[in-house]
């Protein structure tokens, strides 16, 4: 009696099987064929923002500036990097710095130096003119300091934070 109800659920759990299989034939696929078909994304998306560990200096600004708090400064070694949770993050992109590179076209340049007019490549993957670039008005005192290890000057206010050490690390 064992060998027929064994043979009867495995005749069902196969039937099922099949129904599913041609159901789904009738259905629109729930993948997209990229690169033809795109993503659609959200207003205001600019893309996830890279980390390049041979120009971090491990001053952790990028992590006090962060509104959502999702990157947290860890020791690697000799020296601290920031980490990312990119679960937490808004993409406000306030951590990027000033020589971070923009696909202008055709070339590359440092995101300080984009003007409008300039095309720059997009989230969607197409070259786009800058209308505005946006900046703060301050009236007040702005310190230039040269940080050890970047190549840019950095301008900062009175009221900045800055995380200072000893050159001897």
């Amino acid at each position: 009696m064992a060998p027929i109800i064994g043979k009867a659920k495995a005749a069902v759990d196969i039937s099922i099987a099949y129904l599913t299989g041609i159901r789904h034939l009738f259905h629109r696929p729930y993948t997209l064929r990229f690169p033809q078909q795109r993503y659609a994304v959200e207003k205001g998306y600019r893309g996830r923002h890279l980390l390049h560990l041979d120009r971090c200096t491990g001053c952790g600004i990028c992590a006090w500036i962060c509104p959502e708090k999702c990157i947290t400064i860890v020791p690697r070694g000799q020296r601290w990097y920031p980490q990312y949770f990119y679960g937490r993050c808004c993409f406000c992109h306030f951590c990027v710095t000033p020589d971070t590179l923009v696909s202008t076209n055709p070339s590359v340049s440092p995101i300080i130096q984009i003007q409008p007019g300039d095309r720059v490549l997009t989230h969607t993957g197409h070259y786009r003119r800058v209308r505005r670039v946006l900046t703060r008005n301050y009236s007040g005192r702005l310190y230039s300091i040269k940080p050890l290890g970047t190549p840019f000057l950095l301008r900062v206010t009175q009221d900045h934070p800055l995380l200072v050490s000893s050159r001897n690390i």
